[in-house]
């Protein structure tokens, strides 16, 4: 069930990138005309669980959650920055607001900031209390805080002073914020991407600018490095699959070349080896070598009948163009290679399966399911793996009828106190500190 309601949303990877693309000012302001309104307190934290703003930046924390984090800086765990981590998949997983209690006890919630399929952070407010304190709330608040004190008395004092909010407006307050901050996020980053596009516009006209000073100068003096340098840049954006711009490189590549030579053989010679280049970029990703072959004889034949320097052109433009449609034929079965081994990584957490196992899955070698799923997916096969294992003991971590040792075994791990160890790197705490705090 749970499977089936998370949905495909993309995360950055970077803390910071909000900050990045938002006015922080802007955002300040409005968190306070939201605190001064309905008398909460509001943070935007990344992906990660953490503020996106300096201390001096953000909101001042209730007393309670000062004492707390004081209290887990000495022991040397965070607990808030994993719980809103998890908070927030949760909220984007539902596509709304995700109320939930934090390790410390207190009632928060968090609203996802999506854009573009984008998770890139979210608003978490609260610091409060849903009903007014009872005998039980105190025995329960010591149990959740044994992990960072034995004198739960501060803790106890702290917690008299929190305000208590009552449902209605905790969702009325949550969806308020929600709306507000993914649409104050759309109209900023429209903004961003509309500067940005204009930039990269302004860079480009630039770039073609210095190509045609820089090739008048070289001409005379080093125009086989030069262009060979502009090959490697063709290269470099079929590597990036940005099709487009490889054709315009591609096509500023021939008038370079016509421009620096007025011998036939010379400019067929310099564009075959373009070709070439071409060819092994092609056979890298995935193109059948023999394709790659019969597409460049064609242009061997081309000296057999062409005369003249613009019949060569076209015949280079055609083989090109040939070779890129080869190229992006293998894109997309690219993808589904990558999704495939994904899937079989999630059906085979409970295995101690190696990169050949899941290259093989997919009836690649490990060198190209490596290199295709690092370009799609940011980061290797095993730590995509690691990453999977560790959000499902987080999982099952949470039903308490399951012993450590069950659930790593469940997870590929045959000796729990390893599998502890890298839950401990991972995380921050070890299993069982974990348990108690969740």
């Amino acid at each position: 069930m749970r499977n089936s309601q998370k949905k495909s949303i993309r995360e950055e990877k970077s803390p910071s990138d909000l900050l990045n693309l938002l006015d922080k000012d802007f955002l300040r302001r409005l968190l306070e005309d939201f605190t001064t309104a309905t008398g909460l307190t509001a943070n935007i934290i990344s992906i990660d669980g953490r503020s996106i703003f300096s201390r001096n930046d953000a909101q001042k924390n209730c007393t309670f959650c000062k004492l707390v984090r004081e209290l887990e800086h000495k022991k040397g765990i965070n607990r808030c920055a994993a719980a809103y981590r998890r908070a927030g998949l949760q909220a984007v997983r539902f596509s709304e607001p995700y109320i939930f209690r934090c390790p410390a006890g207190l009632v928060e919630w968090v609203a996802p900031i999506t854009y573009d399929g984008m998770h890139i952070g979210s608003v978490v407010c609260g610091q409060v209390l849903m009903w007014e304190p009872e005998d039980f709330f105190w025995v329960e608040l010591e149990q959740k805080n044994l992990v960072i004190t034995d004198n739960i008395q501060p803790l106890i004092d702290a917690a008299k002073e929190l305000q208590v909010v009552p449902t209605n407006k905790v969702q009325a307050a949550s969806r308020l914020l929600a709306i507000v901050a993914n649409a104050i996020m759309e109209s900023v980053l429209n903004e961003v991407k509309r500067k940005n596009d204009l930039a990269y516009q302004e860079r480009l006209l630039e770039k073609e600018r210095d190509t045609r000073k820089e090739l008048e100068r070289k001409l005379n003096a080093s125009s086989t490095t030069y262009l060979l340098d502009q090959a490697r840049g063709l290269i470099k954006t079929l590597k990036a699959e940005d099709y487009d711009e490889a054709r315009r490189v591609f096509t500023v590549l021939l008038a370079d070349i016509f421009n620096s030579t007025s011998s036939f053989s010379e400019a067929y010679a310099s564009i075959f080896d373009v070709l070439v280049s071409v060819s092994h970029h092609a056979i890298d990703s995935g193109v059948d070598p023999d394709e790659c072959m019969r597409v460049n004889l064609r242009f061997c034949n081309t000296d057999r009948f062409a005369s003249h320097l613009e019949e060569l052109g076209e015949a280079a433009e055609k083989t090109f163009d040939q070779q890129l449609e080869l190229i992006k034929a293998r894109a997309k079965p690219r993808k589904r290679a990558v999704e495939a081994m994904r899937g079989y990584i999630k059906s085979h957490l409970n295995v101690n399966f190696s990169l050949a196992d899941v290259a093989d899955s997919v009836d690649l070698s490990p060198y190209y399911a490596s290199r295709i799923f690092r370009d799609d997916q940011n980061m290797t096969i095993m730590e995509y793996a690691l990453q999977m294992r560790m959000d499902e003991a987080c999982y099952l971590l949470a039903n308490p009828n399951l012993r450590i040792d069950e659930i790593a075994a469940r997870l590929g791990y045959s000796d729990s106190s390893y599998f502890a160890r890298v839950f401990r790197k991972h995380v921050g705490m070890s299993p069982r500190q974990y348990r108690l705090s969740h």
